[in-house]
């Protein structure tokens, strides 16, 4: 015996050895005997693993070797002449062709003596001969047996029959079966007819890369598999990687099953989910929708896409809190609309609404196995194992938008966007323009009133003075600004953001605003006409009016940078605010929408404009009892990037005003 260090740490590789001095003749020279158990009829390739010399630093005691394979079932046995003197480990075909067993406990006998020429010299007057494993691959299942066996699978007349890739067994079964060993005909149970059909209906066209790699069984009794197969005979012709088993036979899916192997199944209720490598039903009836995921639905017996799928393969699905978890190879879930949202190796589709949620976290990798853990106390969450080529991962993950509320033990509870959001479809942001600061330094009022220069004040607040710098870039998706808002009907808070994205809802694509139900993990558009740019502000008043600013233009009617949105009926306000107006050569850009707590009917609105229905440049106020605007004093000239309010008196509000 002889021990070999392996390329997996800590492991040693152990063979047999034996040495015969040089010029001794084959039947006087030692031999060794393997003899693997063979279970089924077929064709075998027939492999001897040959040690590599330079692991046991015996390459010149190394010669060559006769193998004789004794197949059985009357077939000549097969001699070779094989080399040792290979420096790394070798695995050399000896034989290939049917081998087929003649009783339950039959074995293929493979011997090995020295050859009746050896290769080389020997070191010291011997050669050394060297046991590695040998190996059995079945390449085809198309031998029967002419005897019976006994085994699972044999019928009443004694001949043998083949099933392929699929077993069950029943778990309240009393009998002690030794399932390492031949496996009786009494732990057969009427689904195993499955894999007989499947054998027959694979025809000689089974290769190593058929597989059976999921199965669902619905309570109406209808088993389902998944895999890597093609159905060439019966009434299955042309099925491929999706088919149906009920009563004693195969039942064909619509469009023939799908274009891509399958690798796992989910079955809640009447639809069952289905991963894998596919991209549609072999007829391509969803166009192209069906990447990589699909719901098969079994009432109807038709095929429902999940967004459009995701941009990769699956590996692996897992149901966890009314949720399907998505593992695999892919870097976003799509949409209807095939927008994408990021979701690198790790993709949750919310059951409820039908759409691609945000699963908490964060995760970047070739995802390949998604599993749960125990089953959580009661009111908690089930946790789930994530496996595969890992390359980022972060607890908390979302698509421009956490929510931070307070009562955690360690501090605040970080409540990530229960939705995904995509880029806008229309992104309207600019460049930003970086500007040197000077440094800030403190001084006491005297000092800073000797150093104020009058006349440069009054001069940048003139007509001609420069615009703010163009608004920081927002690749979407961002969430810009927020307001949280109560329906006075249900008493149930939800959160209006708005900014550069894009979201599906009802199986539409809607942008740039948005409301967002935390309680629900759901979100919903505005109803009526859209909005075609980027949202910067929202505000609700106590009338249940929605002010929504930024830069934009509202489909169908005159508003721009500015809309109101009547949030008790449902729709655009287009009557009751007269638009703003741009300054020459530039568009309207709303960046703050405010109000003070003393005057509750007011609202100032600020950023870059020229007048209302009065004239008031970059800043305005709107009477929301009258509906009408009014200037601020005297009026400011410039932009404005940001209003705040100080002061505790009611007869006076003061304003900090950030402008340019």
């Amino acid at each position: 015996m002889k021990d070999a260090v392996t390329n997996i740490p800590a492991t040693l590789q152990t063979v047999q050895v034996s040495t015969v001095a040089a010029g001794t003749s084959p039947s006087q020279a030692p031999s060794f005997t393997w003899q693997p158990y063979v279970s089924a009829s077929g064709q075998y390739d027939v492999y001897l693993v040959i040690p590599g010399c330079a692991d046991f630093q015996d390459c010149p005691l190394r010669t060559s070797v006769q193998v004789t394979v004794f197949p059985g079932g009357g077939t000549q046995p097969w001699v070779s002449t094989v080399s040792q003197q290979v420096q790394s480990d070798t695995t050399t075909l000896v034989y290939s062709g049917p081998i087929v067993p003649s009783s339950t406990n039959f074995v293929t006998t493979v011997s090995m003596t020295l050859a009746n020429n050896p290769e080389g010299t020997g070191q010291d007057g011997e050669y050394e001969l060297v046991a590695g494993d040998v190996a059995l691959v079945l390449t085809s299942a198309s031998v029967t047996s002419t005897a019976g066996s006994g085994s699972f699978g044999s019928n009443a007349t004694g001949n043998s029959q083949h099933g392929f890739g699929f077993f069950e067994w029943p778990l309240d079964s009393s009998a002690s079966i030794d399932s390492t060993g031949t496996i009786p005909n009494t732990s057969e149970t009427s689904l195993d007819m499955i894999s007989i059909g499947l054998y027959n209906a694979l025809g000689a066209t089974t290769s190593t890369t058929t597989s059976i790699t999921a199965v669902a069984q619905h309570p109406s009794g209808t088993v389902y598999l998944g895999g890597n197969f093609q159905l060439i005979s019966g009434s299955t012709n042309g099925v491929s990687n999706f088919v149906a088993f009920k009563s004693g036979s195969f039942i064909s899916p619509p469009n023939n099953g799908l274009n891509g192997p399958v690798t796992s199944f989910v079955l809640i209720g009447n639809e069952l989910y289905v991963g894998g490598f596919f991209t549609d039903t072999n007829t391509a009836s969803t166009q192209g929708k069906l990447q990589g995921v699909a719901i098969y639905n079994v009432s109807s017996n038709s095929w429902k896409a999940m967004g459009a799928g995701v941009n990769g393969v699956v590996n692996s699905l897992a149901l966890a809190n009314g949720q399907i978890v998505v593992a695999g190879n892919f870097t976003e879930a799509l949409n209807s609309s095939a927008a994408g949202v990021p979701a690198s190796g790790l993709a949750t589709w919310n059951v409820g609404t039908g759409s691609w949620v945000n699963s908490g976290g964060f995760v970047v990798g070739n995802m390949t196995f998604i599993g749960n853990g125990t089953l959580p106390a009661s009111g908690q969450k089930q946790t789930q194992f994530v496996a595969g080529n890992v390359r980022t991962m972060a607890e908390y993950g979302s698509s421009g938008l956490v929510m931070l509320s307070s009562g955690g033990s360690t501090g605040p509870v970080v409540t990530p966007m229960g939705i995904q959001l995509t880029s806008s479809v229309a992104n309207v942001s600019s460049p930003a323009t970086v500007t040197k600061r000077h440094p800030h330094v403190r001084r006491g009022p005297s000092a800073w009133i000797s150093h104020l220069n009058i006349g440069t004040l009054f001069t940048r607040q003139s007509a001609t003075s420069s615009a703010l710098p163009p608004s920081p870039p927002a690749p979407g998706p961002a969430v810009l600004a927020g307001a949280f808002w109560t329906n006075i009907s249900t008493s149930h808070q939800v959160a209006i953001i708005g900014g550069n994205f894009s979201f599906s809802s009802s199986s539409t694509t809607s942008s740039a605003v948005a409301i967002y139900d935390p309680v629900a993990s759901s979100i919903s558009a505005l109803t009526g006409a859209q909005i075609n740019g980027v949202v910067r502000a929202v505000y609700v008043d106590q009338k249940q009016q929605l002010f929504v600013g930024g830069e934009f233009n509202l489909t169908g009617t005159s508003a721009s940078g500015l809309a109101l949105y009547d949030l008790s009926a449902q729709q655009w306000d287009t009557s009751s605010m007269q638009p703003l107006q741009p300054s020459a050569g530039s568009s309207v850009v709303v960046r703050s929408i405010t109000s003070s707590m003393y005057k509750s009917d007011a609202v100032i609105v600020a950023g870059s404009f020229a007048q209302g229905s009065v004239s008031c440049q970059a800043i305005c106020l709107f009477d929301t009892t009258l509906n009408q605007w009014s200037t601020l004093g005297s009026g400011i000239k410039g932009d404005i990037s940001s209003v705040s309010y100080a002061g505790v008196s009611t007869a006076l509000w003061s304003w900090l005003v950030t402008c340019y």
